[in-house]
């Protein structure tokens, strides 16, 4: 095999039962308060924004196609990190 797969997801569910807490690139956690401009000083204008009520996705893509790709999904609700989503394929 010539390529690897990594995929890292963590939700606030998932630590209030019971998993271990994963730190992210940018020393950031589910759980975490965040602010807009704080995820953009950290990792710059994402590439795409889906805003649904109280819930908004930042979305980091590096590459796009099957293949190769390097996605980077953080999101929050009410400036808490809900979710993040680390997903490499190269």
């Amino acid at each position: 095999i010539d390529s690897m797969v990594t995929r890292v997801t963590q939700t606030k569910y998932q630590v209030s039962q019971g998993a271990e807490t994963i730190v992210f690139p940018g020393n950031i956690k589910v759980g975490d308060s965040i602010t807009e401009n704080e995820i953009m000083v950290l990792y710059g204008t994402p590439n795409d924004k889906k805003v649904s009520g109280n819930s908004t996705q930042y979305i980091y893509l590096s590459d796009t196609t099957w293949t190769t790709t390097n996605n980077f999904k953080i999101t929050v609700v009410d400036d808490v990190i809900e979710e993040i989503q680390l997903d490499h394929r190269g």
